[in-house]
């Protein structure tokens, strides 16, 4: 959505109500270990963002805080507890992001860290299928109505993928059924989809990341946020045909 100026102020009064007299070291700063909190929905952010990537809010260098670089590994570990985990064995597990992007969104990460998309070879492939095959799983467990009954096949109606640079460097791969809140979010140069992270290792042997300027790379972009849109779409229309059949009923 887009926020009008006077919602802007008003959140960011508060924001700085709340933070006053506090100050990120400039050695954080240097070591990157801070990100760019979003006042509105609390969700960490990359610096170089300049709006939020869960609620589009915008972002500015007041919103810097130091940031855990390992809370992956933190709940893996148990050591945080405020996120769940909802599956796990000796190979990956399975949580609810906290910062969904759409009503069912939920990202899998591998027991063994892997810091992010650049260090991915062909020999992680498995890995990669692996935590995909399992996260559809976890998600046909949850019953959802579009899926039920023959409507729709929730394979084909899912936006997956990771960010580079990452939020968290641990490899975390987003399963999102759609519809999506936001499906310009997977037209931005962050989003590698899955489809595209597994076509690049097993035809080059790494993650070819997105640049800025290159035509080719834009396309590919452009072209994954379309499919995004098309699936909310569909899945829309099935869910308005279910509840009409439900009021018949």
């Amino acid at each position: 959505r887009r926020y009008e100026r006077e919602e802007v102020e008003e959140i960011r009064r508060k924001r700085d109500e709340k933070r006053s007299g506090k100050v990120v070291e400039e050695s954080k700063v240097k070591s990157g270990s801070v990100r760019l909190y979003c006042p509105l929905c609390n969700k960490p952010n990359q610096r170089t963002v300049n709006v939020c990537s869960s609620c589009r809010f915008p972002l500015d260098e007041k919103d810097l805080d130091v940031f855990s670089e390992n809370i992956f590994e933190d709940i893996l570990a148990g050591r945080n507890v405020d996120t769940k985990i909802v599956y796990r064995d000796e190979e990956i597990a399975i949580m609810n992001d906290r910062f969904p992007a759409a009503l069912y969104h939920v990202y899998i990460v591998p027991i063994k860290k892997i810091d992010d998309l650049s260090k991915l070879t062909s020999d992680d492939i498995p890995i990669l299928e692996s935590m995909y095959k399992k996260g559809i799983l976890e998600l046909k467990r949850r019953c959802i109505p579009e899926f039920q009954d023959n409507y729709l096949n929730v394979e084909d109606h899912l936006i997956t993928g990771f960010n580079y640079p990452p939020s968290v460097f641990y490899l975390h791969l987003h399963l999102i059924v759609a519809p999506c809140f936001n499906p310009e979010l997977f037209s931005h140069i962050r989003w590698h989809s899955y489809e595209k992270v597994l076509g690049d290792l097993k035809s080059t042997g790494r993650v070819n990341i997105y640049s800025e300027g290159n035509i080719a790379d834009l396309a590919e972009r452009e072209s994954y946020g379309d499919r995004a849109k098309r699936l909310n779409l569909v899945v829309k229309e099935v869910r308005e045909r279910i509840q009409n059949t439900n009021k018949v009923l």
